[in-house]
């Protein structure tokens, strides 16, 4: 992302995380001893050198034991008691390591917290980080927790229903401004999966044509390619990798790659892996999203995000 957001990072930066944090220019490495000076020094009332850039802290939590979560827990205390203005001034995520996979069914978070798996970078964080850059103008969400109901909506609920109308606004305001991504190929083995990214893009006024892995001869030069296959089960997949042998999702990309060189390509993946989307990457893929997706948070970044 560009210059016009700030972030604070809390946590490791190791594997997956130095691969998020390569998407960010502006950066502040933190830790326990730093973060809250540095949170002071996001107060609206401190004079600052950068003044009016938005800012938003990530906490990354490698594993369910790291003694990262009780930092969190810290600071939603005080911003539930409005004890602390610098805390309040700074919006902050929660990001997951793959140890948290599952966490609602056994370790669960406070629904409060903001928090997104690592892999939901290109479809959730950016998103997000989006509507805080561009904050000033974005609008203020109704409360949707009464509407029609005496049942209150969870607030992590009302975040994502917050997430699609905030997304959706920004899609619609650039409907007339040109889109990068105006052609796209589908290669998705069922018809539901291909019907599915058609209509998606069709919503976004951009071109589609979609084929299956083995129907590849396609005279196009399209600015997008989706894989979107059937991926084996996990268990399945970490045996391959054991035999160290190349799946066959990976030969695909690998062909796309070449056939296709100045296409971007986004690949769909069940639960991926560091290890699945690195190979990924060395394969020639541009993008990974997991199943189940937030597509129009795909749109959102394809739109306002510069790849690569």
């Amino acid at each position: 992302m560009s210059d016009s957001i700030a972030i604070g990072w809390l946590g490791p930066t190791n594997d997956y995380w130095n691969w998020i944090l390569s998407h960010f220019r502006n950066v502040s490495m933190l830790d326990d001893r730093t973060v809250d000076a540095w949170l002071a020094s996001k107060n609206p009332s401190t004079p600052q050198d950068e003044a009016n850039v938005p800012t938003a802290l990530l906490v990354a939590i490698e594993s369910r034991f790291d003694p990262q979560p009780e930092f969190v827990r810290r600071i939603e205390q005080h911003a539930a008691q409005k004890s602390n203005d610098a805390l309040r001034s700074v919006p902050f995520g929660v990001l997951l390591g793959d140890d948290w996979v599952g966490h609602r069914r056994t370790f669960p978070l406070p629904e409060s917290l903001n928090s997104f798996y690592w892999y939901e970078l290109y479809d959730r964080l950016l998103p997000w980080l989006l509507s805080v850059s561009q904050s000033s103008q974005t609008f203020v969400a109704q409360d949707l927790s009464a509407v029609g109901t005496n049942r209150r909506i969870s607030p992590r609920v009302q975040r994502l229903l917050d997430a699609d109308i905030a997304i959706a606004d920004r899609l619609q305001n650039q409907a007339a401004v040109e889109n990068s991504i105006q052609f796209a190929m589908v290669i998705a083995e069922t018809a539901s999966a291909r019907q599915l990214w058609c209509d998606a893009f069709a919503s976004q006024k951009t071109q589609c044509i979609a084929t299956t892995p083995d129907h590849l001869e396609v005279w196009a030069n399209p600015n997008l390619i989706v894989v979107d296959l059937e991926t084996e089960p996990l268990a399945v997949r970490e045996v391959q990798s054991s035999m160290q042998g190349v799946r066959p999702q990976e030969q695909l990309v690998q062909r796309l790659a070449s056939q296709f060189p100045d296409s971007l390509i986004l690949v769909t993946e069940a639960f991926p892996r560091w290890e699945t989307w690195n190979a990924l990457r060395e394969c020639g893929a541009d993008l990974i999203v997991a199943k189940p997706f937030q597509w129009t948070g795909i749109m959102d970044t394809l739109r306002n995000v510069e790849i690569g």
